[in-house]
């Protein structure tokens, strides 16, 4: 057998055996559920909304196919919370539920299509609001006698930062904020003790609807130089 003849054989069996393995291939669709959590963060926030109790919470599936995303329109979609069907129809690619409490809140979607049953799930945490006090001193050690704090609301149920309370108390003493209300100015008796302590609390609460609010302390102490 010359060369020619030999090659024509190595190749009819490669090009055999790759038709063999392609035609052995099935692509299976993959839904994808997402969500998203209408609740408030300041907005050098970079990470994820977490929702908080009563907060909206917006659920939303697409269904890939061979990397194409399908048409959805006229395929019999199901939300489930739990074991309860929250939403359902034909198209019905979104839905919104409002959690009642605290905890994982388990959610699945079923998507018929012509591949039959897809699915997808979740758990989606469910947490409580929470107040951060920023005050930016090494071991909460300051030297200076003007001090400034800042307060930091994350994943309260509310649209905006004008929609909170803000209460500020310096041992025990409650304060006004001068200007934003997020923000407070300290200023220290230059003649204070070495080693004199403030201790500072923020009250964060939500100005109307549910009493949401959470509380946060700081202490921080006068080294002078």
């Amino acid at each position: 057998m010359n060369k020619k003849g030999a090659l024509f054989i190595v190749l009819f069996f490669f090009l055999a055996a790759f038709a063999y393995v392609a035609r052995g291939q099935t692509f299976s669709p993959s839904a994808i559920l997402t969500w998203r959590a209408a609740t408030f963060s300041p907005a050098k926030y970079q990470g994820k909304n977490l929702p908080t109790a009563g907060a909206q919470i917006n659920l939303s599936v697409e269904v890939i196919n061979k990397g194409v995303l399908l048409n959805l329109a006229k395929q019999n979609i199901l939300w489930y919370l739990g074991d309860e069907l929250i939403a359902s129809g034909e198209g019905v690619r979104e839905a919104i539920f409002r959690p009642t409490r605290d905890g994982l809140q388990d959610v699945r979607v079923e998507v018929w299509s012509q591949f039959g049953k897809v699915s997808a799930g979740t758990k989606i945490p469910v947490v409580w609001p929470e107040a951060v006090v920023s005050a930016p001193f090494p071991g909460g050690n300051f030297s200076k006698t003007n001090l400034t704090v800042r307060g930091y609301p994350y994943f309260f149920n509310v649209a905006n930062l004008a929609d909170l309370n803000f209460v500020w108390k310096v041992n025990s003493k409650e304060v006004g904020a001068a200007g934003d209300v997020d923000v407070l100015n300290l200023n220290v008796d230059p003649k204070a003790a070495q080693g004199f302590r403030l201790n500072v609390g923020l009250s964060i609460t939500k100005k109307a609807g549910d009493k949401q609010g959470s509380s946060k302390e700081v202490i921080l102490t006068y080294k002078k130089i």
